[in-house]
């Protein structure tokens, strides 16, 4: 039986990656459930690369876990600036940015022969949500 799940968003700066982070521990918390964020910035001052990692568990935690079990990545070259930090499971799930003109077989070779690779239209649900 699975007691924690790890998540990591990764995008520029003002993507809403640490918004989400927030929202996924918050939720966490609400539930009783144990969570542990952390956040990672570019060296630039705005509009740079910026990640966060939570792990959520039924139990208490209390470090960021060994590898990610669900990734939204909405550009993968910012993905691809944190790749040494960031360890994908055998399993994982990666919800990618369908616009992204990384070619498929780059995405697969970085994410590795298990996780399932999923492109999804963020940018254009971005834009037609209110």
């Amino acid at each position: 039986m699975r007691t924690d799940l790890t998540f990591v968003m990764v995008g520029s700066g003002g993507d809403g990656v640490v918004t989400m982070g927030e929202l996924i521990a918050q939720w966490a918390a609400r539930d009783g459930l144990s969570a542990v964020k952390t956040e990672a910035y570019g060296p630039q001052i705005r509009g740079g690369e910026s990640s966060c990692t939570v792990r959520v568990a039924s139990r208490e935690i209390y470090s960021q876990g060994d590898t990610v079990d669900v990734a939204v990545v909405f550009g993968w070259p910012d993905f691809l600036r944190f790749r040494g930090e960031i360890v994908l499971a055998a399993d994982a799930v990666v919800l990618y940015e369908a616009s992204d003109p990384t070619p498929l077989a780059t995405l697969e070779s970085v994410a590795g022969p298990g996780v399932k690779l999923i492109p999804v239209p963020f940018e254009e649900l971005s834009k037609t949500a209110s």
